[in-house]
């Protein structure tokens, strides 16, 4: 263990201590990126170190991982920063399961492991930095001999922090002690110090878990990947009888749609409703349909034993037939959510919403794909894998921001309608697109891009000015900043924004 475990404590506290002076108190930026990259590096200089084989799928992982964290050092967008640094945490928690599996692949695990993974991983790694501190602790070693000092230095560092607290609660106590203890080092510690000291020594036995699992796994490298192969179960006929009677109750919903989402504002007048009013409603409820389509499906085909050809045929051929009335369904959400922008202009939810129905046609057309050719679970699970990182890439790479307030200025020179208000509550993504205003012949829209740029401006001079928060959204921001600032400058007495809708 020792050989293992010293270089292992080293390379845990100096994470700990990075991660201290990166992001205590300081928003997340370039920061983010560069601890990354140390994390990778130490993985890979650790496995050099051990001589353990790494899985090569973590080879992949890692550009993924650090195109992810560079995201947030180049957006400013407070939702995608936290979307990404969730994805990258996602990501570090496969590197960890995948450590010290260096046989297995992406394409061995289930739909559920991938969800699982979000609570099994830390579980695991708490509960692996337990045992290395016990076992470090209690000085199991059976090659440290009798004389080492290991023990007494065991014994000093538990005796530590038992010494600091009742140094301060006696210092406290009694003002002539504090004055003799005050003579050797000044005993008051703030609040934040005890905290900040509390953090670096959970980040790092947490490390230590982490990469004590990877390269000091007391477990078979294949029991994380392998899972019970009994079914529930389920009968082809109710398998059928599902998919059949669900089926029959999306045919219906898809007439009505032919009928009159598809049919034209002429059909929904006279049911009195208008076309707008029948569009705007049940976008969000459809999604979750198909969602729970994509769900029912996969679960249906895993608890199903199919003895005959005949059997499967059936159930592919049921399937789909309720893939394809899903994918109407979701033209129906999608066709719903146009006419929702056109009344009311585009938001980063109706942006994602849009990308998040191209995604799930995806994830259906893979869902098709695997159930025709009848392979391994463990691929879908690794394609649907591969492609919702696509999706998230796809977002990043669009700067949501910076695209809906340039697709809300064409829809105002289309329709003279706008929301001055949403606009200003973009992040600093947007404001190339809004700065684009500045030179606009309506006159009130020219001052409300001006307003719009200035409440940005302060939105930044507020953030703490460090290096390791930079952004380069927010560094091309002031940029545009300087630019105009005499015309952000006059903006700043107005208070409220003009009705710049169309009557």
């Amino acid at each position: 263990m020792k050989r293992k475990s010293v270089p292992i404590i080293i390379v845990s506290l100096l994470i700990a201590l990075v991660f201290n002076w990166f992001f205590y108190g300081k928003p997340p930026g370039i920061s983010v990126f560069i601890f990354s990259s140390l994390i990778l590096g130490f993985t890979f200089y650790l496995a050099q170190k051990f001589r353990n084989p790494l899985n090569m799928a973590i080879l992949w992982l890692s550009p993924v991982i650090l195109f992810f964290s560079l995201m947030v050092f180049v957006r400013a967008n407070e939702f995608l920063a936290a979307m990404n640094i969730f994805i990258v945490l996602y990501l570090l928690a496969w590197v960890v399961r995948l450590g010290h599996q260096p046989n297995v692949n992406l394409s061995h695990y289930k739909v559920f492991q991938y969800i699982s993974l979000l609570t099994a991983v830390p579980l695991r790694i708490a509960g692996e930095a337990v045992r290395f501190l016990l076992k470090l602790v209690s000085g199991r070693n059976t090659a440290e001999k009798k004389s080492s000092a290991a023990p007494v230095i065991r014994g000093l560092i538990l005796s530590l922090p038992v010494l600091v607290i009742f140094l301060i609660l006696l210092s406290s106590a009694d003002l002539v002690f504090k004055q003799y203890v005050g003579s050797l080092f000044n005993p008051d510690i703030s609040p934040e110090t005890i905290f900040r000291l509390g953090l670096i020594g959970f980040v790092a036995s947490m490390f230590m878990g982490a990469y004590a699992l990877i390269f000091m796994p007391t477990s078979r490298p294949e029991a994380d990947h392998q899972t019970s192969n009994i079914k529930f179960g389920l009968g082809t006929t109710e398998s059928s009888v599902i998919l059949g009677s669900v089926g029959l109750l999306f045919f219906a919903f898809v007439m009505v749609q032919l009928a009159y989402l598809f049919g034209g504002a002429d059909q929904i007048v006279a049911t009195g409703h208008t076309y707008a009013e029948y569009a705007r409603k049940g976008f969000f409820e459809l999604i979750t349909v198909a969602a729970l389509s994509l769900a029912l499906i996969l679960t249906i085909k895993n608890s199903t034993t199919f003895l005959t050809k005949q059997q499967a045929f059936t159930f592919k051929w049921l399937s789909g037939t309720l893939v394809a009335l899903v994918l109407v369904i979701m033209l129906s959400a999608h066709m719903r959510l146009n006419l929702y922008e056109e009344a009311y202009g585009f938001t980063t939810l109706r942006l994602v919403s849009h990308l998040f129905i191209l995604w799930l046609a995806i994830a259906f057309a893979l869902l098709l794909f695997h159930i025709v050719r009848e392979e391994s679970e463990g691929r879908l699970a690794s394609r649907l894998f591969t492609s919702a990182l696509c999706f998230f890439a796809v977002i990043n790479i669009i700067n949501p921001d910076n695209f809906i307030a340039q697709q809300n200025i064409n829809r105002f020179n289309r329709s003279g309608k706008l929301d001055p208000y949403y606009l200003s509550n973009l992040s600093e993504d947007a404001a190339p697109a809004i700065a684009g205003l500045l030179d606009h012949p309506n006159k009130e829209l020219k001052d409300s891009a001006a307003n719009m740029l200035y409440k940005q401006q302060r939105r930044v001079r507020r953030l703490p000015d460090n290096w390791q928060s930079a952004n380069l959204s927010r560094s091309h921001a002031n940029q545009i900043f300087r630019s105009n600032a005499a015309q952000i400058e006059a903006s700043k007495l107005f208070n409220t924004y003009p009705d710049l809708n169309a009557r």
